[in-house]
Parts: structure tokens; sequence; C-alpha cells
């Protein structure tokens, strides 16, 4: 994965690794991972927004 930080102006890259009973097809693995992160972030969109969890948040 790779992704651009625009505070440091640096793009980052990692790696991450998947343990699955799926076949051996990368399009399918993908699309279960974005599918699973789909979720996720709809769940963290829908608690910043209703409930605003990002505001509670400390500041230092």
């Amino acid at each position: 994965m790779k992704r651009f930080i625009k505070s440091t102006g640096k793009t980052q890259k990692s790696t991450r690794f998947y343990i699955t009973s799926l076949p051996c097809d990368a399009k399918k693995i993908a699309d279960a991972v974005r599918s699973h992160w789909k979720i996720e972030n709809n769940l963290h969109w829908h608690l910043d927004v209703s409930f605003g969890e990002d505001k509670s948040r400390k500041k230092t």
C-alpha cells in the first residue's frame, strides 16, 4: 500500500499480509479486502458524524 502524507510531503509504503481460504486469485482477494474496509470506514464515519467522536479527542 502506498499513501502520500500532505503534512510531510512524503510517500509512505507498507505491506499487508492476510490469511484467507479464498483461491489464489488476486482480484477476488483484493475485492474481499476492499469490501471489508468499506464497511469499516462507513462505521467510523457514522461514529464521527453521529456521536462527534473526533471532536472528543484530547489535544496535546
